[in-house]
């Protein structure tokens, strides 16, 4: 509400009519100062997004955990190990094992297919265990790392068994995500990537699109 010259003179005679325009104009005033303000808010949104929708040149990657692969030839006899980073498990075959060792059970048979599936079941079971395990093929255990990263690279692995070894010394292939923000875009020779919510190390929140062929 603006006042006029007209509207001044209407109740430059009456107080109330003054006070009441004058309070008038005051509200008009902050709405439109309301009105600025989320105007400037939505600028900053759109700019945000303009951004964030900016193609950069690169080929993001999502983070990969390490892997490791134990590998038995022949069975196992009581009180052999496997270690697991700070966690050992123990095969056994008369319920007497180490202090702070978790036991595998084979009392039931310790060839090599019973062995590999003694220690999934006892790794899986541990619910502190940082690995998961699979049944894998030819008698082997393969271990993933819960936490994605270069980091899980690190995990030591040994074994004491006579009939069975890891492939490496620790586990292997872990890789660190591309950091990136929510609609965050790339693109490369091949693909067009996007980042479907904010990426840290160990996510895996990029997705690609393959750019195709020409047509």
């Amino acid at each position: 509400m603006l006042l006029t010259k007209e509207d001044l003179f209407y109740v430059e005679d009456d107080p109330a009519k003054v006070h009441k325009f004058i309070k008038g104009a005051v509200e008009d005033i902050k709405k439109v100062e309301e009105n600025v303000k989320g105007a400037v808010e939505d600028i900053k949104k759109v700019e945000e997004n303009v951004t964030a929708l900016k193609i950069k040149s690169g080929s993001p990657v999502n983070a990969k955990a390490a892997t490791g692969t134990f590998t038995l030839t022949g069975a196992v006899t009581d009180g052999e190990t496997v270690s697991i980073g700070i966690t050992t498990y123990e095969f056994d075959t008369d319920s007497n094992v180490t202090e702070g060792n978790i036991l595998v059970d084979v009392s039931g048979g310790a060839t090599a297919p019973d062995a590999v599936t003694a220690l999934v079941a006892a790794i899986t079971a541990n619910t502190e265990s940082i690995v998961s395990a699979e049944d894998g093929v030819n008698d082997t255990v393969v271990l993933t790392s819960k936490i994605k990263g270069v980091a899980s690279n690190n995990l030591i692995t040994t074994a004491t068994t006579a009939m069975g070894s890891f492939a490496k010394g620790t586990l292997e292939g872990g890789v660190d995500g591309t950091v990136g923000n929510k609609n965050e875009c790339y693109i490369d020779d091949s693909y067009l990537y996007y980042a479907i919510a904010d990426n840290t190390i160990s996510e895996a929140n990029w997705r690609r699109i393959s750019l195709g062929n020409v047509y």
